[in-house]
């Protein structure tokens, strides 16, 4: 039918499952996104999937009774590190529930990657501000910068190596 083909080719991965979370269905893009051969979805748990499964286990709930829930969880994938999952959960006719995931990782490193860029306009815009700081004043800026923007444990130690006394030996 339409439908079927509607499910089969969507390009989110669409899984049914009963009412205790075990997966009845799921569409080939579900396999994909999960790592799973083909098939082997049925019969895994809809909680197994998420890296939290106690998070997990609350959206099923939300969904069993019948206030659908739409988030963003860490996925678990065979034979990979986690994953950042898009999915929505709802209560498809009687007691099964709809689950629509999505891997939503390389949206993730776009948004990170403007919320850095942002930070370091930030910093550049404050560091022009600061036309009448003194050398110290500017180093120490620059430093915390870089320390709060690379989140270096290194950059820490170098502030505690400038910050602390020259002691000079004597030849004598």
């Amino acid at each position: 039918s339409v439908k079927d083909v509607a499910l089969e080719t969507a390009p989110s991965g669409v899984m049914i499952a009963d009412a205790d979370g075990v997966i009845t269905y799921a569409n080939g893009a579900a396999h994909e996104v999960f790592g799973f051969d083909a098939g082997r979805l049925v019969g895994q748990e809809l909680a197994g999937l998420c890296r939290d499964r106690r998070a997990a286990e609350g959206a099923l709930s939300s969904a069993r009774l019948g206030t659908p829930w739409r988030g963003e969880i860490m996925g678990n994938r065979l034979a990979s590190p986690p994953f950042h999952l898009g999915m929505t959960l709802s209560r498809a006719g009687g007691d099964g529930i709809l689950c629509i995931a999505n891997d939503i990782t390389a949206r993730k490193r776009v948004e990170e990657a403007v919320a850095l860029d942002e930070s370091r306009l930030e910093a550049l815009w404050v560091l022009d501000q600061m036309a009448d700081a003194t050398d110290a004043e500017l180093v120490t800026f620059k430093l915390d910068q870089a320390v709060r923007l690379t989140q270096s444990r290194r950059g820490d130690l170098c502030l505690i190596h400038i910050s602390e006394p020259t002691r000079h030996r004597s030849n004598s």
